[in-house]
């Protein structure tokens, strides 16, 4: 043998176990030991048996030759690594057996060992499919053709491992392989439950995300947002349906979550609103339930104020009834009311109250802080020609509130009419006439007191 160690039992053999072996005998001896010849070869490279015979005659049989193939150990391929959805059939590609020489008359088994899913096949020569164990047997392109089919299902999401045995009809064994499978969770989305927009304004709606348990690297997901009223929108690679009230993002979590962040909600009208969502994998899982967000609709700010105000010439007065409100819920949100007095110097006291003393205010903040400082707020007016304040008021949202102004009247000072002199008998009631009182404006709910003081004489009316 050129390469191969040959080996047979029997009488008259010798150098069994070497690559020259000898058979001496009569006919039925030889052939009993030549019956039971083995070749051994360690490697691979294509190998020779040369046989020579001759009799007790001295006659030579004609040379023949045993071409032999040898055939290498059979080889496991499979990927390192593969990520599965929790609960779904995963086709696991890119698993088969293959072998150097000759395999056309060889068989084959692989088995695999899952440490937690249930894998499957199918093809002639499988069983075990469903079970944890799968064994695969047949020749070379059937084993192939049924490890193509292969699927795992893992109804929980730890860390899980398969394990590939395969071995060749001569008894040479594959060196081991195995699989990795990473198992993601359901996707899993992250939203506020509630959320506070301004009627007629574009509101980003914060917090909302998506996230999945596992290796999501080359997963794809699609998220949908359905909105009762309000008309959705968002930026960003995969995003359909924006400026609708039903939008749709696709794509990496990375670009999911890029295109959430970027979300809007724009409620023409002041019910409450509902948006809710869900989330499917390409794995085909789904949010284990839907979510919502409830959108309260906050709508425009309305300022109350007098229509009209009566105040004194020079003198600091009260404007009553001054305040600020909106529907909804203003908790978190600002205001700014901005007075402009045509004549008058306006003031109020509190926080975030600006142009204190002139004829142009502004008070900013919550909706407590504001209306707080428009009670306390003060004209005052130098002269007497009519006087208009007017206010306007917008939210952090961006509404304002249809423009507000107070007629201011200012009254002038008190006028005394009196002679400039009586003439009184001795004794005798004097009545003084040409006494009278006036002012100048509207004095309407205003009152007055005059304080008559005499030298001498006694004083009556």
């Amino acid at each position: 043998d050129t390469n191969g160690l040959l080996s047979a039992t029997g009488t008259g053999v010798s150098g069994s176990g070497t690559k020259t072996l000898t058979l001496a005998g009569t006919l039925a001896q030889v052939n009993a030991a030549l019956a039971t010849l083995k070749d051994s070869d360690p490697t691979t490279p294509s190998d020779t048996i040369t046989l020579n015979a001759t009799d007790s005659f001295g006659n030579v049989a004609a040379a023949k030759s045993v071409a032999v193939t040898v055939n290498g150990l059979p080889v496991t391929a499979a990927p390192a690594t593969v990520i599965a959805g929790v609960g779904k059939s995963l086709a696991i590609a890119g698993v088969s057996v293959s072998e150097t020489g000759n395999t056309s008359s060889e068989t084959f088994t692989v088995v695999l060992a899952d440490t937690n899913g249930l894998l499957s096949a199918t093809g002639a020569g499988v069983s075990g499919s469903g079970t944890k164990s799968l064994t695969i047997t047949g020749a070379l392109a059937a084993v192939n053709a049924s490890l193509a089919t292969l699927k795992d299902v893992d109804g929980t999401t730890g860390a899980d491992t398969i394990t590939l045995a395969t071995t060749d009809s001569f008894g040479n064994t594959a060196a081991a392989a195995s699989v990795a499978v990473t198992v993601n969770g359901l996707p899993v989305l992250a939203v506020p439950a509630t959320a506070v927009v301004g009627v007629g304004q574009p509101i980003p709606v914060n917090g909302l995300s998506l996230s999945e348990t596992g290796n999501t690297t080359g997963e794809t997901f699609t998220v949908t947002l359905a909105d009762t009223n309000g008309l959705l929108s968002a930026t960003g690679t995969g995003v359909t349906g924006s400026g609708t009230t039903n939008l749709t993002i696709a794509g990496t979590l990375a670009q999911v979550n890029t295109a959430l962040a970027s979300v809007t909600d724009n409620d023409p009208t002041t019910p409450s609103d509902t948006i809710t969502l869900s989330a499917v994998d390409s794995f085909g899982n789904t949010t284990a339930a839907s979510t919502s967000v409830t959108v309260t609709v906050n709508g425009r700010p309305v300022i109350g104020s007098p229509a009209a105000a009566i105040i004194g010439v020079g003198q600091a007065a009260l404007i009553d009834g001054v305040s600020l409100s909106e529907s909804g819920t203003s908790t978190g949100e600002t205001f700014t009311v901005k007075l402009t007095d045509t004549n008058g110097l306006l003031s109020a006291t509190g926080s975030a109250v600006s142009g204190s003393g002139t004829t142009s205010l502004t008070v900013s903040g919550s909706a407590s802080q504001v209306n707080a400082a428009l009670a306390t707020l003060m004209d005052t007016d130098g002269t007497t020609p009519s006087d208009t304040i007017t206010l306007t008021a917008l939210d952090s949202f961006g509404n304002a509130a249809p423009t507000t102004t107070i007629a201011v009247t200012v009254n002038g000072l008190p006028v005394i009419a009196a002679p400039a002199s009586v003439v009184a008998g001795v004794g005798k009631s004097l009545a003084v006439a040409g006494l009278g009182l006036s002012e100048s404006g509207n004095t309407t709910g205003e009152t007055f007191k005059v304080v008559v003081a005499d030298t001498n004489g006694v004083l009556s009316a």
